[in-house]
């Protein structure tokens, strides 16, 4: 299973920790996985390239970690960016509820 956590610190996404494999499919063939990381990718990529914010990033077999460490993190357009991957991952999570899970988590004043 593919587990996502998203971070919350004020009110505002900061971080995504994902990890796992779906094991919808043969590996190379699931599509499962593959959706999980188009959309990850296409939100570290718009968060780094698009809107040029810092971004600590880890990304190794089955595991991607980012947070942004940009003081611009709270930006509408970042949080915008954070959001799609919400609402992304949420939508993957009901259609595949045995491959796919999201927590958000919750720190400090909200």
């Amino acid at each position: 299973m593919i587990r996502v956590s998203m971070v919350m610190e004020g009110g505002y996404f900061r971080e995504l920790k994902s990890t796992g494999h779906a094991m919808h499919s043969e590996a190379g063939t699931d599509i499962v996985c593959a959706g999980v990381s188009s959309l990850l990718y296409g939100v570290l990529n718009t968060l780094t390239d698009g809107l040029r914010l810092r971004v600590t990033k880890r990304i190794a077999e089955g595991r991607m970690i980012f947070r942004i460490v940009d003081e611009r993190w709270k930006s509408p357009s970042a949080q915008a960016v954070m959001k799609v991957a919400l609402i992304g991952i949420r939508g993957l999570e009901r259609e595949y509820p045995d491959h796919v899970s999201l927590e958000v988590r919750r720190m400090g004043k909200c």
